[in-house]
């Protein structure tokens, strides 16, 4: 991350977890993680996260495979599970333009 402030690079999304949900070390690298958003003015998606997906320009920025059908729905969620599962039942029927799932940080704004 302190590269990545260092670049000029301000976006970044965080897929991981061992965060303070694991303990004292979790919970400093947490804090690391703060730290270094605000020297660097960084706009984090994450940790504990599964990603976003944005089909207006095809970005599937998540782990979960495939790409939803473009629409016009925006769907926020801070569990992992419940947006898998959504996307799961919602690959015959609904259609998404961002599909947002948070995680340490969660001031994302959404056009």
């Amino acid at each position: 991350m302190e590269q990545c402030g260092q670049a000029g690079i301000i976006g970044i999304i965080i897929i991981s977890a061992g965060f303070k949900e694991t303990g004292l070390e979790g919970k400093a690298l947490e804090k690391r993680i703060l730290e270094i958003k605000k020297k660097y003015n960084l706009h984090i998606i994450g940790p504990n996260c599964l990603g976003i997906i944005h089909t207006d320009v095809n970005l599937n920025a998540t782990f979960i495979p495939g790409m939803p059908k473009a629409g016009n729905i925006a769907f926020i969620s801070q569990s992992g599970a419940l947006g898998s599962a959504i996307l799961d039942l919602a690959r015959m029927r609904i259609s998404f333009q961002q599909f947002y799932l948070g995680g340490l940080d969660d001031r994302c704004r959404f056009r």
